[in-house]
């Protein structure tokens, strides 16, 4: 059949009298349908594979101009009288009305086409697959288990047809039944990839991790080069929080696909949280080399190098992301590092080149602040307008930089405003009944407390803050009746967290060590929870043991190195305490305890120098962190300067 024979159907269907050569079609009927008779076979004996695609396409054009048909029944009376080859044409043209109205996001009409699709080619298994989707998407499970059976008995047991089946009974809840349709035939999901890894999604879902795990491996020493049942893997053991299993399992999908780009990172964070920095270094720079125009993959190459304490090989990877992408707010990433002079450089620029982006703005004023120049800070953190991303973040920081500045008023007004936009966040309560505090109004701050509370009743931060001002308060009876109530409210894990920290203020640390243990033992991987067992426990090693897990929950928080660093010092390990302290500092250098804590363990180990810079670290971040009590802000330093005449006597 050639493509000049579709015309005469399209004239027909739009109502036009047509005759020619050996075929001759039917007058048009009321309904609007017609049948088309052919009248000599020789035609459809010369229709060939290539003939029949290019009628389908060319039929499919031309009838888009024809008004569509919406009834069932009569396409159905259509696709029984038409003829073979014109079928497709019409499955076609449905298909694509469909993919129309689902760009317009217009479901019903895409569903309807879909089934006008299926009637002219009802054994598509492409048609019955997005139909199936389609109701899954729309939440109508009945419908799209029908459709996937109909799938079934009109294409067979073929494998993506199991995998449709199977899908749609997970969806509903059927999990037995879904792992039922693919291990049947036994042998299918052996030698099927796709079958495979949903097999063991299936019994992953039923909470049997160790059957998962054995499924996909058995897939892997079937698919050798696939990294996939290795990414699954993978993903398994850090959802379990085996990160060293998931980074093996990471090298060997990266080892079988060098160009995955998401194993690839996958993997250079899995270096990272098991403290392989090397590692991760190497591997973003082979991602970095691998995508020329990827300025993010140079970025976190400069952060691994200057983590590391290579600071001008993280200043070449730093350029090399601003000529990738000029527009980039490159300094952010040296924030968290405390490296700030090329943050600065590097957002003026990028400030320069888009004065109007909110971000940019945010991060300079950002920069300026961590490196003290406050009120050139404040002009750029007060040019974030209000319906920004960063509008309350950078409220905040106006408000730390006032205070630091001595204008207490102005940094109240600050936190205010931060408030208004956003009144239920627990982080902002917290600091704003800390300002309160400050200037003396403790029951203001009680009241901000107890209003926010009543927003966020789950929110747990807003309990510990109002506890801890009832016990400031000396209202004992108040704070006990506020544990009882969160008994009824929160879970285990948070009473028991709030009954620790209350022990802690009260200067309990043998309840403190018994409440924290319980409150591990109800949620293991709690950062917060291992933390605190580290703080409180007995013996060294209980406490070198606790931090080691906090780190491998957040390998980069400064607090669970630090809290590591401690412990390795009470153990004796002065020289890997130094290491760990002094990366914590270069993570958070305005935390005054932990460059304190560094100056300690760098004196007992003999490093008279580096214990002199570390107190000096810590007295200029004891400049920009005056606390509540004046007392006790003069006796922190009055300690540090003790501390700093000590080292410079001989021996």
């Amino acid at each position: 059949m050639r493509a000049r024979d579709i015309f005469p159907i399209a004239q027909k269907r739009a109502g036009v009298e047509h005759s020619d050569g050996p075929k001759t079609v039917s007058k048009a009927r009321p309904g609007g349908t017609f049948a088309l008779r052919m009248m000599s076979s020789r035609v459809a004996v010369r229709s060939s594979t290539t003939s029949r695609v290019r009628a389908a396409l060319v039929g499919s054009v031309v009838a888009a101009a024809a008004p569509m048909t919406p009834a069932r029944s009569v396409a159905a009376s259509e696709g029984a009288t038409s003829a073979a080859p014109y079928a497709s044409a019409q499955a076609y043209r449905h298909l694509l009305r469909a993919e129309l109205a689902l760009v317009r996001a217009d479901l019903a009409t895409a569903h309807d086409e879909l089934r006008l699709a299926l009637v002219y080619d009802p054994t598509s298994l492409h048609l019955h697959e997005r139909l199936v989707r389609l109701a899954l998407s729309q939440g109508t499970l009945t419908k799209a288990r029908r459709y996937a059976e109909r799938a079934r008995a009109q294409v067979g047991d073929r494998a993506p047809v199991l995998r449709l089946v199977a899908e749609v009974a997970k969806a509903e809840g059927r999990l037995g039944d879904a792992e039922r349709v693919l291990r049947a035939p036994q042998a299918r999901w052996r030698s099927d990839l796709e079958t495979g890894l949903a097999l063991a999604h299936v019994v992953a879902a039923q909470q049997r991790r160790p059957a998962a795990l054995r499924i996909l491996r058995r897939v892997a020493r079937h698919h050798p080069r696939s990294p996939r049942p290795w990414i699954d893997i993978a993903n398994h053991h850090r959802a379990a929080g085996r990160w060293a299993a998931s980074t093996s399992a990471l090298a060997a999908a990266s080892s079988r696909a060098p160009l995955e780009s998401s194993a690839a990172r996958a993997l250079a964070d899995g270096y990272e949280r098991t403290l392989r920095l090397a590692d991760a270094q190497a591997a973003w720079v082979s991602i970095a080399r691998r995508a020329p125009a990827d300025a993010g993959a140079a970025l976190q190459a400069g952060r691994l190098a200057l983590a590391r304490g290579h600071r001008k090989r993280a200043q070449r990877w730093v350029e090399e992301a601003v000529r990738r992408d000029p527009e980039a707010a490159v300094g952010l990433v040296f924030l968290a590092e405390g490296w700030d002079p090329p943050a600065v450089a590097a957002l003026r620029e990028a400030v320069r080149r888009r004065p109007s982006d909110p971000a940019l703005r945010f991060g300079l004023g950002r920069a300026l602040a961590r490196s003290g120049r406050t009120w050139e800070a404040l002009g750029h953190l007060g040019r974030v307008p209000a319906g920004a991303e960063d509008y309350v973040a950078a409220r905040v920081l106006m408000s730390r930089a006032l205070m630091r500045g001595g204008q207490h008023q102005r940094a109240e007004l600050a936190l205010e405003v931060a408030l208004e936009a956003r009144p239920s966040s627990a982080a902002l309560v917290d600091r704003y009944a800390e300002l309160l505090v400050r200037r003396g109004r403790r029951e203001a701050a009680l009241l901000a407390t107890q209003r926010a509370r009543s927003l966020a009743p789950l929110e747990v931060q807003l309990w510990s803050t109002e506890l801890r001002l009832l016990d400031r308060l000396g209202r004992g009876g108040a704070a006990r009746g506020l544990l009882k109530a969160a008994g009824h409210t929160l879970s285990a894990a948070d009473c028991l967290r709030l009954i620790t920290e209350r022990h802690l203020r009260r200067g309990k640390r043998a309840a403190a060590r018994v409440a924290a243990g319980r409150w591990v033992r109800a949620a293991p991987r709690a950062f917060e929870a291992l933390l605190t067992a580290s703080r409180v426990a007995r013996s060294a090693s209980s406490a070198r043991r606790w931090a080691r897990r906090a780190i491998g929950e957040r390998p980069r928080d400064p607090e669970a190195i630090a809290a590591l660093g401690i412990a390795l010092r009470r153990e004796g390990d002065h020289s890997a305490a130094v290491e760990h302290l002094r990366r914590a500092v270069r993570l958070n250098p305005w935390d005054a305890r932990i460059a304190e804590a560094w100056g300690d363990a760098a004196a007992a180990s003999g490093r008279r120098d580096e214990a002199r810079r570390a107190y000096a670290s810590a007295r200029r971040a004891l400049q920009g962190d005056r606390r509540a009590l004046k007392a006790d802000w003069r006796r922190d330093w009055r300690r540090l300067q003790r501390k700093r005449r000590r080292l410079r006597r001989p021996g």
